[in-house]
């Protein structure tokens, strides 16, 4: 344990009382952009790595280049990988600040490797999106269930539904083209859009209202799929198991989840705006994150 690291940590806290600047790390999907409604300032280090580049759009964002990293003052480390963080070359150790680590989905660990994870993040404080991750990680400690907020008043029914393309697969690796040919059998147009790459949450908006049907089979569908049943769209995927939205709806095989896509369902909207409103509502969200910010940042780093 290194002292001076804990007193420097504890008189910072003493003398800057707002949390301000979080060094965020991406998780290259919807769940950034949802984060960076939240009223802090976020800094992003910039990737030599093609694969995790993508483009930030957000007044509260900034992108540093390796020779700016160090010209801030981070408070905050908000991280969404659990195997990067476990590992003890983290950007929150480099920079002797607290972490948050935001959980969507969990692997289905050995019990001995979530064992070892659970302990090397013991100190971590750690938010989960769902009830469901939470119980898979085996309930650690210092963890908190928040479900994400939806910010509806982005993310609504701004074109009318009768009126939109059949329907659209958010991916970003290429595997939506099998599903796509299928609909092309059928003779129903369908797009495939990347969720993340070049668009601003407003862009995104617009994109789900331009779909009857979205289909996400990716890590991060339960949160892409709950904006887009908030922009009034059918949301479908298979069988998942962060998935807890009883309008998104889930089917066990590609040939049963075209079958169910081609039937041009109307959805009764107001249960599902109510239900998000209820369950997902991002003032709630908000309100929660930035209880845990400060408290989190109160606690003294501890190397």
């Amino acid at each position: 344990m290194q002292l001076n690291t804990i007193y420097s940590s504890v008189i910072n806290n003493v003398l800057y009382q707002n949390v301000d600047n979080i060094l965020y790390e991406p998780s290259l999907s919807l769940l950034d952009n949802i984060c960076y409604q939240l009223p802090y300032n976020f800094f992003v280090f910039t990737s030599n790595d093609p694969k995790q580049q993508y483009s930030i759009n957000s007044n509260n964002v900034v992108s540093l280049q390796p020779d700016k990293q160090d010209f801030y003052d981070y408070k905050l480390n908000l991280c969404n990988n659990i195997e990067h963080h476990a590992r003890p070359d983290t950007l929150a150790n480099a920079y002797h600040i607290n972490t948050i680590l935001m959980i969507n989905t969990v692997k289905n660990y050995k019990k001995e490797d979530r064992y070892i994870i659970s302990s090397n993040l013991k100190n971590t404080q750690k938010v989960f999106l769902n009830n469901t991750a939470y119980e898979t990680l085996g309930r650690p400690n210092k963890s908190t269930i928040v479900p994400l907020g939806i910010p509806t008043e982005i993310f609504k029914i701004d074109t009318p539904v009768t009126s939109r393309k059949p329907v659209a697969i958010l991916d970003r690796t290429g595997a939506g083209s099998q599903i796509r040919g299928m609909f092309a059998q059928h003779g129903v147009e369908c797009d495939i859009v990347d969720p993340i790459n070049g668009l601003n949450i407003d862009g995104l908006n617009y994109t789900f209202n331009k779909y009857k049907t979205i289909i996400d089979l990716g890590d991060y569908c339960n949160i892409n799929l709950l904006c887009a049943l908030s922009c009034g769209c059918r949301a479908i995927t298979l069988t998942q198991n962060f998935v807890d939205c009883p309008f998104i709806e889930r089917y066990n095989d590609i040939e049963s989840l075209i079958r169910e896509a081609l039937q041009d369902k109307v959805l009764n909207q107001e249960q599902p705006q109510n239900y998000i409103e209820q369950n997902h509502n991002f003032n709630q969200f908000s309100n929660t994150m930035s209880y845990i910010f400060k408290h989190t940042y109160e606690e003294a780093y501890i190397l």
